[in-house]
């Protein structure tokens, strides 16, 4: 049995990260690998779009995060057989791991249920493939969640409407039966948005807590609602090391 205090500081950062293609998530995640408290870092690059941090990434820091392309090459659901197998023996000198995106990692998984249903990659699949793909897919988060490593999960949104009031939010883009079991792992959910474009370049926001639109939560207490893409981290690292030398 452990208190409060020993858990708050045992507790890794597990958050889910979405928005709208081209709104920074990647780069959100690949500056993480700037901070030793976070790197190495390993990332499932599902959406093929590892290089895109060449652009926000120093090369000095280049070697702290390592990934691996997932996509199906010659047999259908060998990407996501491949991540399985992986995530049971990850290399112990990482201290975060990520998947970018969800979205891909979805369409692997669902690749993987239809193989072992012995049907092509390109089969319609049926309502107990997508059973069986949200099982797979609960159970591969819970393993991911179980382990002592930081978890980031990019995701991408989609636009959903309350059937009582009538009002647009946005959600994840994930199976309906999906959308409220997965938030449920992290603890810490953000958005993602461009607040304005300025002189030097668009300038990256994070939003951690929730408005009429947008899903978000934080357990950070310094975090701004919104915050700036390049503090986020820093003030993560320095919050948890107050709780600690406490």
């Amino acid at each position: 049995m452990s208190d409060l205090a020993s858990i708050i500081q045992k507790d890794p950062v597990r958050a889910l990260i979405y928005s709208d293609s081209g709104k920074g998530k990647t780069s959100l995640i690949g500056l993480a690998a700037l901070y030793e408290e976070f790197s190495p870092i390993y990332i499932f690059d599902w959406d093929l779009r590892i290089t895109s941090l060449r652009a926000t990434i120093p090369s000095a820091h280049w070697h702290k995060i390592e990934s691996d392309p997932y996509r199906d090459n010659q047999v259908g659901g060998e990407a996501f057989t491949k991540m399985q197998a992986l995530v049971g023996r990850l290399d112990p000198k990482f201290k975060s791991w990520a998947i970018d995106s969800f979205t891909s990692l979805l369409e692997g998984s669902m690749a993987h249920v239809l193989a072992l249903d012995s049907k092509p990659p390109n089969s319609v699949p049926t309502l107990r493939n997508y059973g069986e793909r949200q099982s797979i897919i609960k159970r591969l988060i819970t393993t991911m969640c179980a382990k002592n490593l930081h978890l980031f999960v990019s995701c991408h949104e989609r636009t959903a409407k309350d059937e009582v009031t009538g009002r647009l939010f946005k959600s994840f883009d994930m199976d309906p039966a999906l959308q409220n079991r997965i938030p449920n792992y992290f603890n810490e959910i953000w958005h993602v948005e461009i607040n304005q474009t300025t002189a030097t370049g668009n300038q990256y926001m994070i939003r951690t807590r929730s408005d009429m639109t947008y899903s978000a939560r934080t357990t950070f207490k310094t975090l701004a609602d919104l915050e700036h893409q390049d503090k986020i981290w820093p003030k993560i690292i320095a919050e948890r090391n107050l709780i600690v030398k406490k």
